[in-house]
């Protein structure tokens, strides 16, 4: 991971404390605990024997025209096209392919894009999509630039087959997580987004303006993960966790300070899970009166024992971002008595 904190917090109570009478002078001796606590880390195996994807070698016209992906306007299919539709969560989704979105950076004219999506009717809005996807389906030439900007084209092009990897890797029967992956999704730098399983998302959304996007462009090559937040799709509190993806070269060899991210891939996980997968991984954590936390380098809690509790306007208010102060003010205020920590 990138720049984050563990912290173990000892819960013994003062009712643990045993009493001994000297002299007629009562005495209070604390049970210390061991001079070495059984620290020892589960590490998930990062192999497996999933292939990566490939596009298929073939026609090039026929690579294009059998692009298995979808405009994110699920709300404007009709009829048989509306067939596979389904409810995930609180959002129409589809479970058969990955939707692609495009935000108002990926437009020549940002302003016209985010005007027609207010204004115009359904049906000028379906016609828009259905150009939108000829224009990247299109493999004469002919048909004409819906607005978008000249990069586009291949950007969708580039993420479709990383998504195709990633679809994959998501309905593979036997990976562990696969039932609490929420959902992956792949996004570049020019405003392009493919997500799966698809989903319909809010005109307005930018990807560039996420917690998960900016943290991993400020974090180049390195794992992030966000702090707990509500899931607009319904999942309930989930986190993201995100990597940068770099431009492909022949000597696989990338430089943080010099070379820039194109993308970033990122999943959300229902926070629950993330904690019980931390939980799995370090057994000292499972031990009777030890409390373990993660926070990241400006001491915002991603994990917290307390966040898995029900929320109640005095114990736990559940704030949108937990500071480590908030929490564990005792932790706190020992870290910074303690410069070296």
């Amino acid at each position: 991971l990138g720049t984050y904190i563990s912290g173990i917090v000892n819960t013994e109570q003062d009712d643990n404390m045993s009493t001994a009478q000297t002299n007629g002078d009562m005495t209070q001796t604390v049970s210390p605990l061991p001079a070495a606590l059984p620290l020892t880390l589960n590490h998930y195996s990062l192999k497996n024997n999933i292939p990566i994807y490939h596009h298929p070698v073939g026609d090039y016209e026929e690579y294009y025209t059998t692009i298995d992906l979808m405009y994110h306007r699920l709300d404007l299919l009709r009829g048989r096209d509306a067939s596979n539709l389904c409810r995930y969560f609180r959002q129409i989704a589809t479970l058969d392919t990955a939707t692609l979105f495009l935000s108002s950076l990926a437009f020549e004219s940002p302003f016209t894009f985010l005007h027609n999506n207010r204004m115009s009717s359904p049906q000028s809005q379906l016609h828009t999509v259905e150009s939108i996807m000829a224009y990247l389906k299109d493999t004469t030439g002919l048909l004409a630039n819906p607005g978008l900007r000249p990069q586009i084209r291949q950007e969708v092009n580039a993420l479709y087959n990383a998504m195709q990897h990633l679809k994959k890797r998501h309905q593979d029967a036997r990976g562990s997580l696969k039932n609490y992956i929420i959902r992956r999704y792949i996004a570049s730098v020019n405003g392009v987004l493919q997500v799966f399983p698809g989903c319909l998302l809010n005109n307005n959304y930018d990807p560039s303006q996420r917690l998960w996007y900016r943290k991993a462009l400020q974090h180049p090559g390195k794992i992030i993960t966000t702090e707990p937040y509500l899931d607009a799709g319904g999942s309930g509190y989930i986190i993201t966790i995100a990597h940068t993806i770099f431009e492909g070269k022949s000597n696989a060899l990338h430089s943080i300070e010099r070379d820039q991210p194109v993308a970033i891939v990122a999943l959300d996980l229902p926070y629950a899970y993330f904690y019980k997968m931390i939980l799995d991984s370090t057994p000292l954590c499972q031990m009777h009166n030890i409390k373990c936390l993660l926070f990241e380098n400006e001491g915002y809690l991603t994990a917290h024992p307390s966040m898995l509790e029900p929320k109640s306007n005095i114990k736990n208010q559940r704030r949108p971002h937990e500071h480590l102060t908030h929490k564990e003010s005792y932790l706190a205020n020992d870290i910074l008595n303690h410069k070296n920590l």
